[in-house]
């Protein structure tokens, strides 16, 4: 329905613009960009995680198995499912935490700095990397186990707080964004592989409004 109409405005154009291109520039824009948002004395830090997020991403983007499913699927056909998926996975994650800040004071004092459109970017680059890294790719390659257990150390480093709580809670998250993968057929068809890719994303980004404290700044909280 929404590429029909798309259609009907004269933009068919429009069709051939995949997911993973969108994904990829709005990845290279925030990497370039963000850098003016950073509050003093935090450069080091986000220089590290924009670095991480630039490997991962440039590693995402070189694979071909990974840009069949995201860049084989156009970006507004994603939409169908992203938008949906997303608004429930707000909805639910909302009635899960409500307005309370999952996270430490020092964390929030960090996001605090940064815009609400900024936050936004970040919540889908970061779920976008992050789902097509351990749920498109090493959830297949070397199991769910053992592609949860490198994401929760990959958290221990880019999260605030105890190395072995951000293990465990990462761990969890990805096992959970895994497991939405897997039900919406993940290890199927390519063209379901893509929809399952795109509706996990769609989770994470979600969750990523809560953990980037969007849902707070939108109250006026934060």
């Amino acid at each position: 329905m929404v590429e029909t109409f798309i259609q009907k405005l004269g933009f068919r154009k429009f069709k051939a613009i995949s997911f993973g291109l969108v994904a990829a520039l709005f990845l290279l824009w925030a990497i370039f960009n963000s850098f003016t948002f950073v509050p003093e004395g935090q450069e080091t830090k986000w220089l590290l995680v924009f670095l991480s997020y630039g490997i991962l991403g440039t590693y995402v983007f070189a694979r071909d198995d990974l840009r069949d499913k995201l860049f084989n699927i156009g970006f507004f056909r994603a939409m169908i499912y992203f938008i949906p998926a997303l608004i429930i996975s707000l909805i639910a994650f909302y009635f899960i935490f409500g307005l309370v800040n999952p996270l430490p004071q020092v964390a929030l004092s960090i996001l605090i700095g940064i815009p609400l459109w900024l936050s936004a970017v970040h919540a889908f680059i970061f779920a976008t990397v992050e789902t097509s890294f351990w749920q498109g790719h090493l959830d297949g390659k070397v199991g769910i186990l053992f592609s949860i257990i490198s994401a929760g150390i990959f958290h221990m480093f880019i999260w605030t707080g105890p190395a072995w709580l951000n293990f465990l809670g990462a761990a969890f998250l990805f096992l959970f964004f895994s497991m939405v993968h897997l039900f919406f057929g993940g290890f199927k068809s390519t063209a379901q592989q893509s929809k399952a890719l795109i509706i996990t994303i769609a989770v994470h980004t979600a969750y990523n409004f809560i953990k980037l404290g969007i849902i707070l700044k939108i109250g006026g909280v934060a």
